[in-house]
């Protein structure tokens, strides 16, 4: 019996000791380069890939690929060869392997299959193709949510926000998919980044206050997390954003804190340096702009001597443009030469060489040359800074100048065509992706709805069924893209009319409906209206409770002017244009309406709300005869400001 028991003692072992031995040979032999690939991605990790590291996992898997000996790793294959074809911006490649991998998915790793499908909709983005874009979206976050994965929804949301933004029109429905990300993360350095990217498409869609105020609160976030890199980035979005707002004391305080922490290399901070100068001159005027240059003399006094060059092109250079503004021309002329001087010798940005034909150009406006055709160069020179890339932003707050010279110039559809695509936001998708949103959001119901429906039931379970049968697959794949996709397109061409939040027109909506039924015959009256204090409003009770204010304003309005053409514009201000009525009949509503505001229970639930209008009228032959009237009605509007709260001004 011991002699027994002693063997069964050392069966146990060596059963316990191979156990552990083929765990090890698994991990070692059996995790291949595509499982290694893909582990991280899963864990994050595809940022951080090299062109070195991705070429040899492409060797090294389509190794894997060729001496392959079971069709259920397929699928995982080519999904890791379509995401490296992806991070190496080869997208048709990448696409096509991604099909492939598709076609064997069968929900047994589904961790894959969200992948698959996410990396899929951000490639059609890429490729220009927006209704297979939001149709693998949809497929990505049905399996998203299946798994219940965090991470991995927050990652897809991210990076399908970033493909709408830089690749499509659609910037609304990316407002949706980060804020989400922004609630189910637990990473507070992840919610920073988040909420920066989340800024940037406040500020693509025309929304500067909330764009401020998400900075705001990302860097008071990022302080406490003793980020300084995250801190600068944070800062100088919002120095570029206080500039263009000509909001000069918080500029020069934000740039106070950015030189705190930043580099003391110069050439790393020029653009930060740029604004600086600007602030001062403003604040200060040109004896302000002089004392900067001499305390950052005293702050850069070694590094100055190694940049030297580069450092009295910049001196130059701004001389020159302030000495312009302050209308001493020749001594600008002199500081201009030397920058010309000091650029031929240096090799430059296009930004720099741009900026110089710039001051060169209104040097010469201002003198009064005659041999120069000033609206020609102004247009070329506008049109090269458009498209030229400029990382420091300089070019946001000096293309503006430009337009005000053409607009002097008289070159009124230059101005037109220009000031939409810096001001106005850019066509939206709204009705189309409200579906995708609500899924997102109430994604919940949206399952248990799922579940109990019998039409979906069918749909979602017969798609595997009939995809494992070719030519039944082929027909519901027409179907689908026929039908669905058909719809989608729909929605999407008409998406750019309405405001996601008042369904009033988008600006841009308003134009087209009035260019369509201008009649020079007839009499037009523009009614801008502004609520008052409302940024307070929402500092002191949140976006929600004004959203819901401007919600409840824009139903009044739709409701007292049902014949009007009604846009929502800047924010706060609503546009009312009404046709061929009588002035004691605009009078009376807009009275009626002012009143109606402050006294409704609904409006002014938490505070008196209070708004003031401009109104301008005539006739319209052309679009320009429509900003003359939008123009003149903010004037008018700002006379009913001066007056007080709840006036209007014809």
């Amino acid at each position: 019996m011991r002699g027994k028991s002693r063997w069964l003692k050392i069966l146990s072992v060596l059963v316990i000791v191979a156990i552990l031995v083929a765990s090890v040979l698994r991990g070692k032999v059996f995790f291949s380069e595509s499982d290694e690939f893909i582990e991280k991605i899963l864990s994050g990790e595809s940022q951080n890939f090299s062109e070195e590291q991705l070429a040899t996992y492409e060797i090294d898997i389509n190794k894997e690929l060729t001496h392959l000996k079971s069709r259920k790793d397929l699928e995982k294959i080519y999904f890791a060869l379509g995401k490296i074809a992806a991070l190496q911006g080869n997208y048709e490649s990448s696409t096509n392997y991604l099909l492939n991998a598709a076609s064997f998915i069968t929900g047994r790793h589904q961790p894959i299959d969200a992948l698959i499908y996410e990396t899929l909709a951000t490639n059609y983005l890429v490729l220009d193709d927006v209704e297979n874009g939001y149709l693998y979206f949809e497929e990505a976050n049905n399996v998203i949510f299946q798994l219940k994965n965090s991470p991995l929804a927050i990652s897809f949301y991210q990076q399908f926000a970033k493909g709408l933004t830089e690749y499509t029109d659609h910037t609304t429905f990316p407002i949706y998919l980060l804020s989400e990300a922004i609630q189910l993360t637990r990473d507070e350095e992840q919610k920073v980044i988040l909420m920066k990217q989340l800024a940037e498409v406040y500020d693509i869609n025309g929304l500067k206050d909330l764009a401020v105020s998400e900075l705001t609160r990302a860097l008071n976030m990022s302080v406490s997390l003793h980020n300084k890199e995250l801190q600068l980035q944070l800062m100088n979005h919002l120095i570029r954003f206080y500039f263009g707002a000509h909001q000069y004391e918080e500029t020069e305080e934000m740039l106070k804190n950015y030189f705190s922490i930043a580099s003391d290399d110069p050439k790393e901070n020029y653009d930060m340096l740029w604004h600086w100068l600007q602030v001062q001159y403003f604040l200060h005027g040109y004896e302000g702009f002089e004392n900067g240059l001499s305390k950052l003399a005293k702050k850069y006094p070694e590094v100055v001597e190694e940049e030297k060059e580069y450092i009295e092109w910049f001196i130059a250079f701004n001389r020159a443009y302030f000495l312009m503004l302050e209308g001493k021309y020749e001594e600008s002329e002199a500081y201009l030469k030397e920058a010309e001087l000091i650029k031929n010798r240096e090799n430059v940005s296009p930004v720099v060489s741009e900026l110089i034909e710039m001051v060169r150009l209104d040097l010469s406006y201002r003198t009064k040359a005659s041999d120069i055709n000033f609206t020609e160069r102004y247009q070329q020179l506008l049109a090269k800074m458009y498209f030229t890339p400029d990382t420091s932003g300089i070019m946001h707050h000096v293309m503006p100048q430009i337009l005000a010279r053409l607009l002097e110039l008289g070159d009124y559809e230059t101005v037109y065509q220009y000031t939409s695509r810096l001001r106005d936001p850019l066509d939206q998708e709204l009705d189309a992706i409200n579906a995708l949103r609500d899924m997102i959001q109430k994604s919940a119901q949206r399952e248990m709805q799922f579940n109990t429906s019998f039409s979906r039931v069918v749909i979602k379970y017969g798609g595997y069924v009939m995809a494992t049968l070719f030519g039944i697959g082929l027909a519901y794949g027409a179907y689908r893209y026929n039908v669905y996709l058909a719809t989608l397109k729909k929605r999407v061409k008409d998406s750019g009319k309405t405001d996601t939040l008042t369904r009033t027109l988008t600006k841009k909506a308003l134009y087209e409906q009035l260019e369509s039924e201008m009649d020079p015959d007839k009499n037009y009256y523009f009614l801008l209206m502004d609520i008052n204090d409302f940024k307070l409003y929402n500092q002191d009770f949140g976006y929600l409770a004004g959203d819901r204010v401007l919600v409840e304003i824009s139903h009044l309005l739709k409701e007292v002017f049902p014949d009007a053409a009604i846009s929502r514009h800047s924010g706060h201000h609503f546009i009312i244009v009404l046709k061929d009525v009588e002035e004691h009949a605009v009078i009376e509503k807009v009275t009626f309406i002012l009143e109606a505001i402050k006294q409704s229970q609904t409006i002014s639930a938490k505070r008196e709300i209070t708004c003031c209008v401009g109104i301008s009228k005539g006739h319209i032959k052309n679009t320009i005869d429509i900003d003359e009237y939008i123009n003149l009605a903010t004037i008018k509007l700002n006379i009913s400001k001066q007056r007080g709260k709840g006036i209007y001004t014809l």
